[in-house]
């Protein structure tokens, strides 16, 4: 029976792939004959548009997708509205969506199961959607799935025709008004726009959520032509093409004095404000009580106001400002109690009077870009929910490396996710190795950078099989001893990095080595050989090798793994070059080693053999 329903309901979509998918999504969540009899009747039953959208076919896709949205459960139908604010073909950040539905409120804390977090919620609430293929989804790289159970979404996107059904319906709901600025078949100026619309003369409809999408140099523009306009604003999204240099801060003042209900403020794209001398994001912020999200990706702001320190409600705290100017934080931060997400500026791009406190953020979830060169990495120990502590970048001080260390040993495993910069550290000594053996160990650590002086690794232990550690990269420290013997025993390693790393004359990759390496780069490496046992790496899908210029040939193993599909020679000796040419149609001595590589790249200047 249930087949013969299914059957012809898919006959009805008309054979359009999409129709039959996004049927099969919804179909799928209920495996009752009593869900299917009642689909199959709202689908007979569903009013025809294919005369007025794009032709019949359009209109089967836009039946099946429209009771798609009608069988949504309501919070989802709220977080499907959603994804119409961001412009079209746009890859929406999942993490970042995730923040943003709960400074919405769409995100439920009811549905919260033990030892979970609203994101892990929000991140179930993209999977139903998924699964009912109203929406695509990519997933987080495969080492995702090392330090938690499964890999989780990276990015999602809207279907063209999933989109127009998501911007119909929101229209119909008077969900948000888009804004396109600068574009071509901009239809609206919005100096011109009213934010209350009078209907059948009497009510008034009021625009809760307001999505900017700019698209012009130089653009500036007047938000609001009266500024009561801006008092039923809730949110306000802002989203900019490659050539967008747009000043903000006027429009953020008069929302900061205007718009007392904002709960989310938030640029995507590329550098928006004042690109010349000091910017000062405007103190009128810290009137914006209720705000939830305040995400300055970016943005050309250099300066924060002390009054940001109001925002004790504000959940989601993005700093990542333009990485080519260092942006001023006051030491306020540590008031903003409601903090869950912090993102700090990239590559410690800011500066501090004193060191900022984090102290206070107990609710704190994920802390991004701490240097411990300004921030006290001691306030790590009175964050007690933290679960995510990325791009940690500790400077030339063991006394600060092992603080971090002894907060990661004791984090109980709450820990889920952490990576560790260190520059200029000296780990010559034996409390400077035992540190490094305890890192390289780390069961939550994923990503180690170092850049500083090793006299040796440690010796391979049972403690490194317990590593989740995917990406390693080791550089500037002159290691006499063969590092691949303890590297190689890294159980999940995905990405090795070697540069500077080692003046010794041999190099051995050994049997069963590297099991799941995929990329390697050597560069500057003092190596004459390098020698790669029969299956060793057996995984490796990229090689490049870099001003080795002592290296005589690449090692025979190479011809022997068929993953490896992209191969990069850069600055290298001449001779080591011509060994791997076809010239004229002669094959070089080495090209049989190589010849199974799809993609071979030789690029920069040759260097002078000094073997």
């Amino acid at each position: 029976m249930m087949e013969k329903l299914g059957m012809e309901m898919v006959e009805q979509c008309g054979g359009l792939p999409l129709a039959i998918v996004v049927l099969g999504g919804f179909l799928g969540t209920n495996l009752t004959l009593s869900h299917w009899q009642k689909v199959q009747q709202n689908f007979s039953s569903y009013p025809k548009r294919g005369e007025y959208i794009g032709g019949e076919q359009d209109g089967k896709v836009l039946d099946v997708l429209a009771l798609s949205y009608q069988d949504l459960p309501y919070q989802l139908k709220a977080c499907f509205l959603y994804l119409g604010n961001y412009p079209e073909d746009f890859d929406i950040d999942a993490e970042r969506l995730y923040q943003l539905w709960m400074a919405e409120g769409f995100i439920s804390q009811e549905e919260r199961g033990e030892d979970e977090t609203m994101m892990h919620v929000a991140e179930r609430y993209l999977g139903e959607l998924a699964q009912r293929c109203m929406v695509q989804v990519e997933l987080q790289p495969e080492e995702y799935s090392i330090i938690r159970e499964s890999r989780g979404f990276r990015c999602c996107r809207l279907h063209e025709l999933m989109r127009d059904l998501c911007l119909s319906k929101a229209k119909e709901e008077n969900f948000h008004q888009v804004i396109e600025y600068g574009h071509i078949n901009q239809q609206e100026h919005p100096s011109s726009l009213s934010m209350v619309t009078s209907i059948g003369g009497n009510t008034y409809r009021k625009i809760h959520r307001l999505v900017i999408n700019l698209d012009k140099k130089n653009s500036s523009f007047r938000l609001f032509e009266q500024e009561e306009r801006a008092q039923h604003i809730r949110t306000i999204l802002f989203f900019t093409g490659d050539d967008c240099d747009y000043s903000s801060g006027e429009q953020l003042t008069c929302l900061s004095k205007e718009s007392k209900f904002l709960r989310v403020i938030n640029f995507d794209g590329n550098t928006i404000g004042n690109t010349e001398g000091t910017k000062e994001l405007p103190r009128e912020i810290g009137n914006l009580i209720l705000l939830r999200y305040l995400g300055l990706n970016m943005t050309a702001f250099t300066k924060l106001p002390s009054s940001i320190g109001n925002l004790r409600h504000l959940q989601t705290l993005d700093l990542r400002t333009s990485y080519h100017r260092k942006i001023s934080i006051p030491n306020v931060l540590w008031k903003m109690e409601g903090l869950v997400h912090l993102y700090l500026p990239l590559f410690g791009r800011f500066c501090t009077k004193v060191k900022l406190r984090v102290d206070g953020l107990r609710n704190l979830e994920t802390l991004q870009n701490l240097d411990s060169d300004k921030v006290n990495v001691r306030d790590l120990f009175k964050l007690p929910n933290l679960r995510r502590l990325e791009n940690l970048c500790v400077r030339g001080k063991l006394k600060d490396l092992t603080m971090v260390n002894n907060f990661i040993l004791n984090s109980n495993h709450r820990l889920q996710h952490t990576s560790i910069t260190i520059e200029n550290c000296d780990f010559c000594s034996e409390d400077g190795l035992s540190l490094l053996r305890q890192l390289l160990g780390c069961v939550c650590l994923v990503r180690l950078r170092i850049d500083g002086f090793i006299g040796k690794l440690p010796q391979y232990e049972h403690q490194l099989l317990c590593s989740s550690l995917t990406f390693l990269l080791l550089q500037n420290y002159k290691l006499k001893e063969d590092p691949m013997a303890t590297l190689e025993k890294l159980p999940n390693l995905r990405i090795l990095f070697l540069g500077s790393a080692f003046v010794g004359k041999e190099m051995v990759s050994s049997t069963h080595g590297f099991p799941h390496l995929k990329r390697l780069n050597l560069w500057y490496l003092e190596i004459e050989e390098w020698r790669v046992d029969h299956g060793a790496m057996p995984k490796l899908s990229s090689l490049q090798i870099a001003f080795c210029k002592k290296l005589q040939m690449l090692p025979n193993a190479l011809r022997f793994i068929p993953t490896l599909h992209e191969l990069q020679i850069s600055c290298m000796p001449k001779a080591f070059n011509d060994r791997l040419r076809v010239v004229d149609g002669q094959e070089g001595e080495d090209f049989h080693k190589i010849s199974h590589i799809l993609s071979i790249r030789f690029e920069g200047k040759t260097i002078p053999f000094s073997g």
